[in-house]
């Protein structure tokens, strides 16, 4: 039953995954309150028509579902049109009640187009890129699909409105599992929305109509659940969207109480805000939810037609600080040292630097002799730019090649010890665009 559509108005082995930042982590201050807003009744660029979900990228850019003109617009952070694409239908590109929107690490935009049965996704310019879904009640497909999220590994949950069940599928859209039943027990679903998920992979579902949130392991085993129908703190009525930070909070669109609710991951309440109205800080019919790595809160105000942005003044709006991911599989020779590496979401710079640390002599010599314990080969610095998205294998060397190399060499012809425990450990720096920094480490074990 679609009783909204009437309304007034989320890693492979070896790889280190490791974000320079507290993504989405809002500040809890007395300083936190309305930075901007834009949208009004229309549909022009900017203007909007029952925005009913949001999402924000890496960079800060923003993504509205703008339903009722069945269309998404993008946005800078702070309300500035960049581009639009969408227009009424069941072709390719064209939608029918856009809802729910996610960016995965390619900044791809995951979008479910909710009357279609379907989940489209697009690049950030807007381009067609495949889909997945038609109408049914078997495995990949949906009725009437509501809240998409992807956790850190790439995985997309899908808020099977109608169906009342949370479908996973792979980061290639491969199905991979589902849960939910109707009713009102714990793991059951009625009109389910909205589903976000946290770091650990867990994932939270608004459970709307039995005026809910449900937490589930990423296999869908249930954890917890708070909240029923009421005015009250922790009381709900017609939870809509979700939003978990990295810190683990979850913040609620609790939609017709026209108001924000905020969580700790176990469901302790922590503060509201809003108000029915048209004011700033007020809401009608709040809908979708979004954070940024700034702290930045972003709410589609959808009876309002318009976006309304919070935060703490003075925290900015440049790019987030970048991601890194660096993997090294099994032994490699000193001579051919690489490293695999990719700045997923942004443009970044690395610097490489390292020390490989070789065994000397069988152990029991090194203590009554005083040897050292170990010699250390010192890698030669190198930098490498990456274009966001662009997975590079680099090749890093010592500082003294090939001298290092054939001192390696010897020292593992001559012990077992230096053959099987032979290890370097590099050291990565990834800055960002914005000038952010974040560090990650890889140790590989080098063979003769």
């Amino acid at each position: 039953m679609d009783r909204k559509r009437g309304i007034k108005v989320g890693l492979a082995v070896g790889t280190i995954i490791i974000a320079g930042s507290l993504v989405g982590a809002a500040p809890a201050s007395a300083q936190f309150g309305l930075l901007t807003k834009w949208g009004s009744l229309g549909t022009g660029d900017s203007q909007l028509d029952t925005p009913r979900n949001i999402t924000v990228d890496a960079a800060g850019n923003v993504y509205v579902a703008d339903s009722e003109n069945d269309r998404i617009q993008k946005f800078t952070s702070t309300g500035a049109f960049i581009t639009k694409w969408g227009s009424f239908g069941a072709e390719v590109s064209q939608f029918n009640n856009p809802r729910g929107l996610a960016v995965d690490s390619d900044l791809n935009i995951h979008i479910a187009d909710r009357s279609n049965d379907r989940v489209q996704k697009f690049s950030p310019t807007g381009t067609f890129i495949n889909q997945l879904g038609n109408e049914g009640t078997g495995n990949g497909q949906f009725n009437s699909p509501a809240g998409v999220a992807l956790d850190p590994a790439g995985n997309l949950y899908v808020a099977d409105e109608s169906n009342d069940r949370i479908q996973k599928f792979t980061s290639t859209g491969a199905f991979s599992t589902k849960w939910g039943t109707a009713g009102a027990g714990s793991g059951q679903l009625d009109d389910a929305e909205g589903v976000g998920t946290d770091s650990a992979g867990n994932v939270y579902v608004a459970d709307s109509d039995n005026d809910r949130i449900q937490k589930f392991t990423s296999t869908g085993v249930f954890i917890t659940g708070w909240g029923s129908f009421g005015t009250g703190n922790s009381q709900f009525d017609n939870p809509t969207g979700v939003a978990v930070d990295s810190l683990g909070d979850v913040y609620v669109a609790d939609q017709r109480n026209d108001r924000i609710q905020k969580f700790t991951g176990t469901g302790q309440f922590l503060s509201k805000f809003g108000t029915q109205g048209a004011g700033d800080g007020q809401f009608a019919n709040p809908t979708g939810l979004a954070t940024d790595c700034r702290g930045n809160l972003y709410v589609a105000d959808t009876g309002n037609d318009r976006i309304q942005k919070f935060g703490e003044p003075g925290a900015g709006d440049s790019p987030c600080p970048p991601t890194l991911e660096v993997s090294a599989k099994g032994k490699q020779q000193p001579k051919k040292l690489k490293l695999k590496l990719n700045c997923p979401l942004e443009d970044c710079t690395v610097v490489v630097k390292g020390k490989a640390r070789v065994p000397t002599g069988s152990g029991k010599k090194q203590r009554t002799a005083g040897a050292a314990k170990t010699k250390k080969f010192a890698l030669k610095p190198k930098s490498f730019a990456l274009a966001a998205g662009e997975k590079k294998t680099v090749r890093i060397r010592f500082k003294k090649n090939p001298n290092a190399v054939k001192k390696i060499g010897k020292l593992q012809k001559k012990s077992k010890k230096a053959r099987k425990r032979s290890k370097l450990k590099a050291k990565l720096t990834a800055t960002g665009p914005g000038g952010g920094t974040v560090n990650a480490s890889e140790k590989i074990k080098l063979k003769r």
